[in-house]
């Protein structure tokens, strides 16, 4: 079926800065690795267009301005194109990750701390769902271990000054 396109992200003085494949709405979807410009610097280079041959141009383009990354050029893609699935938001529908990439998402997102914003988004998802027997178990040893530890008075001081500290720039809000 020829419904694919290949698309720009362009700056204000009309260099590109992500080249994309995509269909329906992709172009406007707000699930991507880079900042989505508004509508007029959003620009379909190619349309109607089958998925393979929409693969084959997004990597030609990449290739042709080249990657920040890599040093070779100027557009901000994280890949050299042509990989990917369409299908659901963000082209991510029946999309089978392999145990590499998912140890190379896993890993790339250690150690990089969570937005408040973010923290609020998984704590409402989270809110009314039931927990399994064996999860209830865990936080029960968890709780168990929590209260035979000892505190040094230092410890206890450092966070009851943190609780206040969290307390009072709750309120601030």
């Amino acid at each position: 079926m020829n419904n694919f396109y290949v698309y720009a992200y362009v700056r204000e003085n009309g260099t590109p800065y992500y080249i994309g494949k995509g269909k329906g709405r992709r172009a406007w979807d707000i699930t991507h690795s880079v900042k989505v410009p508004p509508g007029e610097r959003i620009v379909i280079i190619f349309s109607n267009i089958t998925e393979l041959w929409a693969f084959a141009m997004e990597r030609k383009l990449i290739r042709w301005f080249g990657r920040k990354d890599k040093g070779t050029g100027i557009l901000r893609n994280k890949t050299d194109g042509g990989e990917g699935s369409c299908g659901g938001p963000g082209g991510k529908k029946g999309r089978v990750i392999g145990i590499e990439a998912r140890k190379k998402m896993s890993n790339s997102h250690k150690g990089v701390p969570r937005t408040q914003h973010a923290k609020q988004k998984i704590s409402e998802s989270k809110k009314g769902k039931p927990l399994s027997e064996i999860h209830k178990d865990a936080l029960k040893e968890a709780w168990k271990m929590r209260e035979k530890r000892k505190w040094s008075e230092e410890s206890i001081a450092k966070r009851t000054a943190t609780r206040k500290a969290n307390y009072e720039s709750s309120r601030n809000i």
